[in-house]
């Protein structure tokens, strides 16, 4: 049963809107994971689908024999709950039920995990070439990428960025108190909040994502749909690790602050393998604080690469006799850097110049590099400083992967990994180092019993979600007499104290309390896994499946579209979507009392799916008289919740401004080279594409008017109006059984009147007058355009307005994000951000310039 009957909003076909998200995709003859597990669309759910059988797959197997569809399963609940703007963290949820996010954990190492993630979705893409893992690498390249940039200095990399304007759990990471943290820093027209003070390990994660990511997306260049984005891709990771080795080989005499033993002295130094952060130097001038006893550095406004200090000790006055300090980590590091400069640089056109400086400095450096790395060795006692280990075996397969020459290869295989660093961790039961030294070792060795091993370790990964459960694992496993509370063999995978990266955390851990509502995004079990199915060490468990979108039954087909979840909302807009069948719909905002919802209006778009077409529902509703901050809207199909989104509410500091004015150019929108013209518009008390300011049609007539039976009024388009985008034709009218419009002398189109307007009742003596009807502005086209507004069939309203589009009714695959000077007052500046939803850009913040 359909409600339609004075319903609020109509979609005409005659406007021809499609609001379709995660539509179908034709199938491909190859099985390849094409949509997130789980993923809701307009028409479909992804799901696993099995090639071998022609049939759907409910519920994949998540256990021990079932590792493919185990990593499958991983990456909801990364992407969706662990990747606060678009960086890996661990999450503290409200609840068991892990919905709402209470807190992120993990700000300082974001870099890192991040990077860890790109290169498992990487391996993933050259594994099974999935146009999933191929939109996730471009994603996740573009994050990393805004990290390099954000900062301002050559080289330097941000553990963490986020749009000023984000939600209070990922600002409460950011926090204004922390001397790491910078906020509202202006960068390619959108404010920041960002981390520094960064260390050499965040880099290593980085570098090894963007090393693989540029080798899988080499194989996407020439494709037709997607070969200009995977080049343009490719050229952000090489133009940020081309620019951090040139900044480490730059030799440069500073002036610095030297402290050792709490005495300072400012000396002018001859500086090599260093990266800067101006915002960080105490009146501008970098500070070293050096521990002569272990040769560690710290730096503030600097951060160095050093595989032996004491070259720069020396310089220090009476300091001339200090002995050789060699750091072999932090020269595996800088061999890393360069191979992977000089693997994205070799033979590009453009590049011929820094290219061959990168390999002549290369030449002249390397062989001493990895003679300090030769006498690697393994430091960490009872677990103290097992994270060190990543950091060495992160850059160690990078720089054995791409070094081109012969003896080189042979020192890095032999010496270091195999008479080295694979000695050091052989019983620790940790499966990323022993599949980087399967690969990488010397082409006789027979690693065969190690690879099998290891699979089964990894085997016993834990499904998700991957909870920090409590542990105690004494009694099972020997206690080692030398280090109280640890085990003296390693703890199997399956039972190891949960982590961000288990790989880098010691073993033999027996005891942990855990953290209730903890939760862990399993980059650790993406990366394993997809490299052990890279060089053929696991085999696919799974073979012939793929994720595809599948068409949902009719009965409980459906989808909330506006607003979409983790979406920022404001100003007059809509609570909408479409289900094909109930009795009644309602919805409820912030857990109040579910407000019936006029539902049966024309959808032409859904008759593939439920067999007809009066399947619409619309709210009209005022943001801005939610408080700023994060809401929640839930919706009721007879009495029982069907859909939900989590949104946040941005305003101006009041329900509705009737006292601003703005335009601004967005230069490079919607493509480089391209500008277009954004103009506040007080009716939808949102900003507008209003292109170049397009004529109006003459002789407009007022928009309100009096009708045969009363007044009513046509609110949105107001008279000389810009519109663009999904958005709305909306008033009120006193009296009438029907209130219609006709667009450009087209036929008439009835709205959905006789909603509640509490504001129309000193004019018409009762509140359910207001009419609304859903629009796609864009495919009206460019230029002016005319509205009349009919109660009964008599015109009681006319507005001209004009339309801006992009160049087609929607556009997919935008992403933007602007500051409007000086708006809403001066000396701040409203940040405002494509939403390819209601085809506009949404205020996300407001703050100071």
């Amino acid at each position: 049963m359909k409600k339609s009957t004075r319903a609020f909003l109509v979609l005409s076909s005659f406007i021809g809107l499609t609001l379709i998200f995660g539509s179908a995709q034709a199938q491909s003859t190859t099985c390849a994971d094409s949509c997130l597990l789980g993923e809701p669309g307009a028409e479909s759910l992804c799901t696993l689908w099995d090639a071998n059988t022609g049939q759907w797959i409910d519920a994949p197997d998540l256990g021990v024999g079932s590792m493919h569809d185990r990593a499958r399963a991983y990456l909801p609940w990364l992407r969706q709950q662990l990747m606060p703007a678009g960086g890996v963290m661990s999450a503290i949820f409200t609840d068991a039920s892990y919905q709402q996010v209470a807190s992120y954990g993990g700000e300082r190492d974001v870099a890192i995990w991040t990077g860890s993630y790109l290169a498992a979705e990487a391996l993933r893409l050259m594994t099974t070439g999935a146009e999933d893992a191929f939109h996730q690498v471009v994603e996740t390249a573009a994050t990393l990428h805004r990290w390099w940039n954000i900062p301002g200095d050559p080289g330097y990399l941000a553990r963490f960025a986020a749009p000023s304007s984000s939600p209070p759990e990922i600002k409460a990471t950011l926090p204004g108190d922390d001397d790491e943290v910078y906020q509202n820093w202006l960068y390619d027209g959108v404010f920041w909040d960002w981390r520094g003070d960064v260390s050499r390990d965040q880099y290593q994660g980085v570098l090894l994502g963007y090393s693989l990511a540029y080798e899988a997306l080499a194989a996407w260049q020439d494709n037709p749909e997607y070969g200009a984005v995977a080049r343009a891709t490719m050229e952000r990771l090489r133009a940020d690790t081309v620019e951090f080795a040139e900044q480490l080989m730059q030799r440069e005499r500073r002036t610095v602050n030297i402290k050792i033993n709490d005495r300072t002295v400012s000396l002018d130094m001859m500086l090599e393998n260093v990266v800067y952060l101006t915002a960080a130097m105490p009146d501008g001038v970098p500070t070293l604080e050096i521990n002569l006893d272990t040769g560690e550095v710290k730096g503030q406004g600097i951060l160095v690469f050093w595989p032996d200090p004491a070259e720069y000790i020396r310089q220090i006055p009476g300091f001339g006799w200090f002995p050789s300090l060699p750091l072999p980590t932090q020269a595996i590091q800088l061999g890393a850097a360069f191979r992977i400069a000089l693997q994205m640089s070799e033979q590009v056109p453009g590049y011929e110049s820094r290219s061959q400086a990168l390999a002549d400095y290369y030449a002249a450096k390397a062989d001493g590099w990895l003679t300090v790395a030769e006498g690697w060795s393994n430091t960490n006692r009872c677990g103290d400083g097992y994270h060190g280990l990543n950091i060495g075996f992160m850059p160690v397969y990078s720089w054995t992967r791409l070094e081109s020459d012969p003896v080189r290869k042979d020192r890095l295989q032999r010496n270091l990994l195999q008479g080295r660093m694979w000695p050091a961790v052989a019983e620790d039961k940790n499966v990323f180092f022993a599949f980087i030294y399967a690969s990488q070792a010397p082409a006789e060795t027979d690693t065969s019993s190690i690879v099998a091993d290891h699979v089964a370790q990894l085997a016993g990964f834990p499904p998700p979600p991957n909870e920090a459960r409590p542990v105690n694992l004494v009694g099972q496993y020997p206690e080692n007499p030398s280090c109280p509370g640890l085990s003296s063999v390693a703890v199997d995978v399956s039972q190891r104290v949960p982590a961000s990266f288990i790989w880098e955390r010691q073993p033999w851990k027996l005891e942990d309390p855990g953290v209730p509502n903890r939760l862990y995004g399993g980059v650790d079990y993406l990366l394993a896994y997809w490299m052990g199915r890279r060089y053929d060490y696991i085999a696919d468990d799974a073979p012939g499946t793929c994720l595809r979108p599948r068409a949902m039954p009719a009965a409980s087909a459906g989808v909330l579209e506006i607003p979409q979840p983790n979406s920022v909302q404001t100003g007059i807009g809509l609570v909408s979507g479409w289900y094909c069948e109930a009795r009644t719909l309602d919805i409820s905002i912030d857990d109040g009392v579910p407000i019936p919802v006029a539902y049966g209006t024309s959808r032409q778009d859904t008759r593939p799916i439920c067999g007809d077409t009066n399947n619409g529902f619309g709210y009209l509703i005022n943001y801005n008289n939610l408080a700023d901050g994060e809401h929640r809207v839930q919706v009721w199909l007879d009495g029982q919740p069907a859909a939900q989104a989590t949104f946040q509410v941005r305003t101006l500091g009041a329900p509705f401004r009737q006292d601003l004015a703005a335009k601004q150019w967005l230069e490079d929108f919607p493509a480089v080279g391209q500008s277009t013209l954004l103009r506040w518009q007080t009716a939808n008390q949102s900003f507008v594409i209003a292109g170049s300011g397009t004529v109006r049609a003459a002789g407009q007539a007022v928009a309100r008017a009096t009708g045969p039976t009363g007044p009513g009024y046509l609110e949105i388009p107001q008279p000389d109006s810009d519109q663009s985008g999904i958005g709305l034709v909306s008033g009120w009218y006193c009296t009438a059984n029907t209130v219609s419009i006709q667009i450009d002398g087209g036929p008439l189109l009835e709205t959905g009147y006789g909603t509640g307007r509490a504001d129309t009742l000193s004019a018409c003596g009762d509140t359910n007058n207001g009419f609304g009807f859903l629009i796609n502005y864009n495919n009206l086209g460019d230029g002016p355009h005319q509205i009349t507004a009919y109660a009964d069939d008599l015109a009681f309203a006319t507005a001209s307005f004009s339309v801006q589009t992009l160049g087609e009714p929607f556009v997919t695959g935008l992403t933007a994000e602007y500051g409007i000077l000086d708006f809403p007052a001066p000396g701040l500046a409203t940040q405002v951000r494509w939403q390819e939803a209601n085809q506009g850009f949404t205020i996300v913040g407001v703050n100071p310039r």
